[in-house]
């Protein structure tokens, strides 16, 4: 990397932002956050979003509420690329959540977040996570899970639509499906409906794996314990006929 030179500057810095963030040096981590910046102030809305990543990962008060603005700028700029303007909503709204980033919950921002994600982007993740937020009565929204459902049948369908590669968040929409259908009362609950999605995300996880997506491993084991539950409701009903 020749001094002074600025692409070459903004490839180094690239190169430990996107494939080895966690092994650059203290020393190196300063350089990065500096280049990125710059490229940030200079309008790479991109190095933005790698610099709110990398901000965010340090647990620091100070550099979480610096990535957050950062965020906030790339979602409300007009200029900004849909798909990007897309994955920094998202990026808030699980910031907001309290899922990532040590910021403290503020569940009505994450609220306008979702619902700004899926009505203004058509987000598959904003439209399910924020039937997440109806499925557990989270801050200002009362627990609804027919509303919770209707959500998940739009992200799923804009999952099924879409050309994009989503296999990973349809296993998790169709696993909260079952949870949502597992929670009915024993007069409206059907066994079968349950795992009927369970197939369903089962299959979604394995397409995944196909794809070379492991992080749906987690969803395989979430699915495994529903299937437990389900075993033993029946065993319990069963019992009590």
């Amino acid at each position: 990397m020749k001094k002074g030179d600025r692409a070459a500057e903004a490839e180094w810095a690239h190169m430990y932002a996107d494939l080895a963030p966690d092994l650059m040096s203290s020393e190196n981590r300063t350089k990065v956050i500096d280049i990125l910046r710059r490229e940030y102030k200079d309008g790479s809305v991109e190095d933005g979003m790698r610099l709110a990543s990398i901000l965010l990962d340090s647990g620091l008060p100070a550099e979480g509420d610096e990535a957050v603005k950062i965020l906030e700028d790339i979602a409300d700029r007009e200029d900004v690329d849909d798909d990007i303007s897309a994955a920094a909503m998202d990026y808030l709204s699980l910031l907001y959540m309290g899922a990532v980033g040590g910021i403290a919950p503020r569940y009505d921002k994450a609220l306008g977040f979702l619902i700004r994600g899926m009505v203004e982007n058509g987000s598959i993740e904003s439209t399910y996570i924020l039937g997440d937020l109806f499925k557990d009565g989270v801050g200002p929204v009362r627990k609804d899970n027919q509303t919770a459902m209707a959500l998940y049948r739009q992200a799923e369908k804009m999952a099924l639509t879409s050309s994009g590669g989503y296999d990973h968040p349809l296993a998790m929409i169709y696993y909260r499906m079952a949870c949502v259908a597992n929670e009915k009362p024993d007069d409206k609950y059907s066994e079968n409906e349950v795992l009927m999605y369970l197939a369903k995300a089962e299959a979604a996880v394995e397409e995944a794996l196909l794809d070379g997506d492991d992080s749906s491993v987690s969803v395989r084991r979430a699915i495994d314990e529903m299937r437990d539950h389900v075993r033993r409701r029946h065993a319990r009903n069963a019992a009590l006929a």
